[in-house]
């Protein structure tokens, strides 16, 4: 073997070393989300967070037996203060949601877990939808769907205390990664059950529509 045919092997092995394990972190980084976050929808169904949950808004509202949607947004903003600085809510984020109820405050994570876990607890069907960026689960936006006469439709609790944003996703045309859906940009809906779906060609078609 000539001085030539050593380095391009060993230029090989290089690449091989170098760029491989980096694809690889990028791919299992996605799948492990996934996991992390249907685990996290099947938390919000244990019984002892239902209960706690429950007990906090039927307190809220006296006691009162059947709810609707726009009933746990009510309660949910009534306890939960959006902050957009991210330095003070690290220090207390958390995916539990009795402990974002205890702590008050939240960004558009903390908003669409309280507001799942309210729904589930009240026996509403519920869904968490996270904008992921592709490989590197960057994960600029958090929201909810909603069951409407069959169908899941898009719900934000946390852009607004005061407004209740149900199918209205003309209210992030503006945003950064909005225009880049299915591109840069998935969007991925959890289920009470933990279950993944990917949702990104529904949220995609919506650009054309509105």
């Amino acid at each position: 073997m000539d001085t030539a045919d050593k380095i391009v092997l060993m230029f090989g092995v290089v690449v091989l070393i170098v760029v491989l394990p980096t694809a690889g972190f990028n791919i299992l980084s996605n799948i492990d989300y996934k996991i992390e976050k249907g685990a996290m929808m099947v938390n919000l169904s244990k019984q002892s967070t239902i209960n706690e949950i429950r007990a906090n808004i039927s307190s809220y509202f006296g006691n009162k037996q059947s709810f609707t949607y726009k009933d746990v947004f009510e309660w949910e903003n009534f306890y939960l203060k959006y902050k957009d600085n991210l330095t003070e809510i690290v220090k207390v984020r958390s995916t539990d949601p009795t402990v974002i109820l205890k702590n008050g405050v939240g960004k558009c994570q903390e908003f669409s877990i309280l507001f799942a876990s309210g729904c589930i607890s009240v026996g509403l069907p519920v869904r968490i939808v996270n904008v992921v960026k592709l490989y590197y689960c960057d994960l600029p936006h958090s929201f909810n769907e909603v069951k409407l006469d069959g169908e899941w439709v898009q719900a934000d609790t946390s852009i607004n205390a005061t407004t209740f944003y149900l199918n209205n996703t003309s209210i992030y045309h503006s945003w950064y990664w909005w225009q880049d859906i299915g591109k840069t940009y998935k969007l991925f809906s959890f289920d009470a059950s933990g279950q993944c779906y990917d949702v990104t060609y529904y949220y995609a078609s919506c650009t054309k529509i509105l």
